[in-house]
């Protein structure tokens, strides 16, 4: 597997995610006032969706993999084959063990959409942290402005 082969999946889904993002916060800027604490809150939210959506993919792509869905596709395909080929469906019939037993389990990558999703949630923190970081203006000196008068106070 080559380096462009390897990491072109990684390339696909940060780039959905960064539309997703795009999408987002093109959104929220129409609905919200404008200012800096709003530029930072809608870009938080739009790294927030996207990384959240990509974890529940890989989650559910990790779900998938244990085999969990088997009983629910078995039972589609039997009703699917029975509508389409009623006559047949009778001859054709195979037990649910014999499908799991049959059944590949080809385990599924996964893997960069979870770290598509904690990347984006990291993304999502920073901005969070900006956006309360101008929100509160200067939490910083406060925390600062605290210990110096802790400092000054003697507790003995």
């Amino acid at each position: 597997m080559t380096f462009s082969k390897k990491y072109l999946k990684y390339v696909i889904s940060f780039s959905v995610a960064f539309l997703f993002t795009v999408l987002v916060i093109q959104y929220e800027l129409s609905i919200l006032p404008k200012g800096r604490q709003s530029l930072f809150r809608a870009v938080s939210d739009g790294f927030f969706f996207s990384g959240v959506l990509f974890l529940s993919f890989s989650l559910l792509a990790f779900i998938a993999n244990t085999g969990l869905f088997n009983s629910m596709n078995y039972a589609l395909k039997r009703i699917g084959n029975r509508l389409r080929h009623p006559k047949e469906f009778k001859t054709n019939f195979i037990s649910y063990y014999e499908y799991v037993q049959t059944k590949k389990y080809n385990s599924r990558r996964f893997v960069f959409l979870c770290i598509t999703g904690i990347v984006f949630l990291l993304l999502s923190f920073i901005f969070l942290f900006c956006f309360y970081f101008y929100y509160w203006h200067m939490p910083i000196t406060v925390v600062y402005f605290v210990y110096e008068q802790m400092l000054k106070t003697n507790y003995t």
